[in-house]
């Protein structure tokens, strides 16, 4: 952790700025939940993944970070669906269920299809970015974002150096970058929410 002390600084500083000069023309209002959670997203992302989902530009609009931000309303459209979910992810095989998905006309869902997309899609750039630069050595990892710090640098080393029975298949790193994503995103956001009410 002492190691993304750094990290969370240089994001902080950028935050600063950012609000610094929107306040150049005098006081005005600042949705500060709206920069809070765009700054919990960064922290995460460069902390956790080496990765970073936002510039904190005004037009700024990452794939990734719009679909964090969609989530929750599509999921809230999908109230009734929800309740069916337990047992409808048992029913046919993956492809079938997806097949079924595609053909649906809920734009709900379909928005939330898309959503689970893109969480993937950066997902697997990210990882195959990651194992690229651990291949490529020290030096590579350094040139990234958290320079090789960040908690997915860490796992991928600690994996690959582990013996053969004690290592994690891709798919179960993949699905813990996307679980810890996820989670630490909603921890934030549920304590950004407390310290604004």
């Amino acid at each position: 952790m002492r190691n993304l002390v750094p990290i969370f600084y240089s994001i902080t500083y950028r935050l600063r700025d950012v609000l610094t000069k929107s306040l150049e023309d005098g006081p005005k209002e600042i949705d500060m939940f709206h920069w809070l959670s765009r700054t919990a997203l960064e922290y995460i992302g460069q902390g956790g993944l080496g990765y970073s989902f936002d510039t904190f530009g005004k037009d700024d609009v990452n794939e990734y970070r719009r679909a964090i931000e969609n989530i929750f309303p599509s999921v809230f459209r999908l109230a009734v669906v929800r309740q069916f979910l337990p047992f409808l992810v048992k029913l046919g095989s993956p492809s079938l269920r997806r097949f079924v998905l595609e053909l649906m006309p809920s734009e709900a869902l379909q928005a939330v299809k898309d959503i689970v997309d893109t969480m993937h899609r950066t997902s697997v750039e990210v990882f195959e970015s990651k194992k690229r630069a651990l291949a490529a050595g020290d030096q590579a990892l350094k040139e990234q974002v958290g320079e090789g710090k960040d908690l997915m640098s860490v796992l991928l080393k600690a994996n690959a150096l582990a013996d053969e029975k004690d290592r994690l298949p891709e798919h179960e790193l993949l699905g813990q970058m996307k679980f810890a994503l996820l989670r630490s995103l909603l921890s934030l956001l549920h304590q950004l929410t407390a310290l604004i009410q």
